[in-house]
C-alpha cells in the first residue's frame, strides 16, 4: 500500500513540468505572513494573499465573497480593533490536482487545506477593552501559476475559551 502511495505522489509531482508544484507533502504556506499582516494592519499585503473571488466566513457565519467585500471587511476591522492573533496548526492536507469544469481532464491547480486552533486578543480601539477569542480555523490555499499560494476560502468558528493566556 505504501508503495502505491509513493508512486501516486511521484506521478502527481511529475505531472507538473519544471517542478512548478511545491512538495505535496508539506507545502510552505504563508500563514505566518497573514498573522503578521493582521498585527501590523497591513491591509494591502493581507488582501494580496486572497484570490479575486475568495470566500471569508467569520465566526458568526457571515460570508464575504470577492475582493471588494474583503476590502470593506478589513477596512472596518483594522479601523476598529487591534489584533494579537495566534494560530496553532493542527492539520495540513494537500488535495492534489483539481480539475476544471470548463476543460474536463485538465488539471487547474493543487489545493492545500490547513486547519487549526486560534486565540486572539482583540482590543477595541475606541475604549481599550480587550476581548479574548478562540476557536478553530480552516484555510483553503490554491497554488497559482505564479508559484505562490493564495487563500481561496477562509473559515473561522468560535468556541468557549479557557482562561486567557498569561502574556
Amino acid at each position: 500500500m505504501l508503495n502505491l502511495l509513493l508512486v501516486a505522489a511521484f506521478l502527481l509531482q511529475a505531472s507538473y513540468p519544471g517542478s512548478a508544484l511545491p512538495r505535496a507533502s508539506v507545502p510552505s504556506l504563508p500563514t505566518d505572513r497573514f498573522v503578521r499582516d493582521m498585527r501590523a494592519k497591513d491591509m494591502e499585503d493581507a488582501l494580496s494573499m486572497y484570490e479575486e473571488m475568495a470566500i471569508f466566513i467569520d465566526p458568526e457565519g457571515h460570508t464575504f465573497i470577492g475582493a471588494d467585500a474583503l476590502r470593506k471587511l478589513y477596512e472596518q476591522v483594522f479601523a476598529t480593533y487591534d489584533s494579537d492573533l495566534h494560530l496553532h496548526r493542527t492539520g495540513l492536507a494537500p488535495t492534489g490536482r483539481i480539475y476544471s469544469d470548463l476543460q474536463p481532464g485538465r488539471p487547474v491547480s493543487p489545493l492545500s487545506v490547513e486547519t487549526g486552533d486560534y486565540d486572539e486578543d482583540l482590543r477595541l480601539r475606541a475604549t481599550g477593552v480587550v476581548q479574548h477569542l478562540c476557536g478553530e480555523y480552516k484555510f483553503i490555499w490554491r497554488f497559482t501559476d505564479r508559484r505562490t499560494w493564495l487563500i481561496s476560502r477562509m473559515e473561522w468558528t468560535s468556541k468557549t475559551c479557557e482562561a486567557a493566556p498569561v502574556k
